[in-house]
């Protein structure tokens, strides 16, 4: 706007000053909308670089979600896979430990208590989960779970001592049926629908500055 007014402005001051001589104001009119075209030109060219940028940051920040959606689904359908893998295996070892809580009483009972899913799956869940409380609490009582598999085989190799050991299993048997019942119904809502740690929030900063480029 400043250039076009000078270029209609500057003519006329110049034919003033000069008294009607035409090659004077015939030079400043020609220097005059030759410097407004420039500016024109100038300020043209720093918007469409402005835009320019501006739709970068847009395809940038699109493509961006895209990839955080991408590996948001893969991290979901892995979560669940795993801590499907992992709910089976405690229901299989639900079933022993109700074995262990009616079967003790002089009889040897060596019964199947699995780990191998838990064992697995436990570093990359605890990447990619959120609920973290509920990670540790798989990891505690999957470690009681060994205990009382060790107990169980110290009772079957020491039979002189059965009656004591029964003391010590029996109770750790009883809590642990409480704590998987609760660790099923936890884990099968996660299997159902995982909580999945978000990541990769430089797409929001990229829109942020889109909106912002040329204002």
């Amino acid at each position: 706007m400043a250039a076009a007014a000078c270029a209609v402005v500057l003519p006329f001051l110049f034919s003033h000053l000069w008294s009607g001589a035409l090659v004077w104001p015939g030079l400043a009119g020609n220097f005059t909308a030759t410097f407004a075209a420039f500016a024109i030109a100038l300020t043209f060219d720093r918007r469409q670089r402005a835009g320019e940028r501006r739709d970068a940051l847009l395809a940038q920040a699109t493509e961006d979600e895209r990839l955080r959606q991408k590996e948001h689904d893969h991290r979901e359908t892995e979560a669940r896979r795993r801590f499907a893998t992992i709910l089976a295996e405690l229901e299989t070892n639900r079933a022993s430990i109700e074995e262990v809580c009616k079967g003790l009483g002089g009889r040897i009972v060596i019964p199947q208590l699995l780990r191998g899913a838990w064992m697995a799956s436990a570093e990359p869940l605890g990447r990619i989960v959120a609920d973290h409380e509920l990670i540790a609490r798989l990891g505690f009582v999957y470690g009681r779970i060994e205990e009382l598999q060790w107990r169980l085989r110290l009772r079957a190799e020491r039979p002189e001592v059965t009656t004591f050991l029964d003391g010590m299993t029996a109770p750790l048997a009883t809590e642990l049926l409480v704590e998987v019942d609760e660790l099923i119904e936890d884990v099968s809502a996660e299997a159902a629908k995982p909580s999945v740690q978000e990541f990769g929030l430089a797409h929001k900063a990229n829109l942020s500055d889109a909106i912002n480029v040329g204002g």
